[in-house]
């Protein structure tokens, strides 16, 4: 068993809102925790809502949206946090946000939308991940997402980042113009910055995955120029280098499942 003081996991959404969110997910601390643990939270190019209780009974439910730089958070002995991540693009349709209003953005969602806070009460009683999923669902909305915007994200995320953000327009049916300016206004990111988070997101998981770590494997596996590529994508978007990743935050929590089809 791991000693890892934090555990990360992530489950599937049930087929009713599959078009709309990414992953439910968990993050947990354990007793050997240091109290007030600065985690860096990884880019994923989503919006997230995610309800936190801590081991004193306390709750909160906050939001993060999609950033360029890794978020940090203060973490404490035995604190629960249950997340539900939406698609890239998908977040205005499931609870009336767009990308582009939340970039860059994180806090309490009390004060964001104070009705999907409330929908949330039942959360205080439930135990597991599993039975956090359902209430967390019943957030979504069953509005449709922009067809085009979601086409460009499932070509992205499918080749997890390599695709040539200029195919992307005549793949979807928009001039370059129409769908940069779409793009933006859904997912809060441009195609660009979304493939590269796409991508180092990929990376991530597979060093997370793997028993041995060859960087120099890993970035001609994933596309990079080359492992100074590499190097410089972590550093300047997980604020990180990759030694630190492999050494530290790989050290501190245990990956259970987690998602790479977003």
């Amino acid at each position: 068993m791991s000693s890892a003081p934090m555990r990360y996991r992530e489950i599937a959404p049930s087929d009713r809102v599959s078009g709309l969110v990414a992953s439910l997910w968990e993050f947990t601390a354990n007793d050997s925790l240091k109290p007030g643990h600065l985690h860096s939270i990884p880019l994923d190019g989503c919006v997230s809502v995610a309800y936190a209780r801590s081991s004193n009974g306390g709750s909160r439910v906050v939001f993060v949206g999609p950033r360029l730089e890794s978020l940090q958070v203060a973490i404490f002995p035995n604190d629960i946090i249950w997340g539900i991540r939406f698609l890239p693009g998908a977040s205005r349709p499931a609870i009336g946000k767009s990308g582009e209003e939340w970039f860059g953005k994180s806090g309490l969602l009390a004060y964001e939308m104070p009705d999907l806070v409330r929908a949330l009460g039942g959360l205080h009683s439930v135990a597991s991940l599993e039975e956090a999923a359902p209430l967390l669902e019943g957030l979504v909305q069953s509005n449709s997402p922009c067809p085009e915007v979601m086409r460009g994200v499932y070509a992205i995320t499918a080749s997890q980042g390599t695709v040539k953000v200029s195919e992307l327009p005549d793949l979807v049916g928009l001039s370059e113009r129409q769908f940069q300016r779409l793009f933006r206004s859904e997912v809060g990111l441009t195609p660009k910055q979304y493939s590269r988070i796409c991508r180092l997101r990929g990376t991530a998981i597979d060093v997370a995955r793997a028993r041995s770590i060859n960087w120099g494997e890993i970035a001609a596996e994933r596309g990079f120029a080359d492992q100074s590529h590499l190097i410089h994508e972590f550093q300047s978007l997980f604020g990180i280098s990759p030694g630190e990743f492999e050494g530290r935050f790989l050290a501190e929590i245990e990956h259970g499942d987690m998602r790479l089809d977003l």
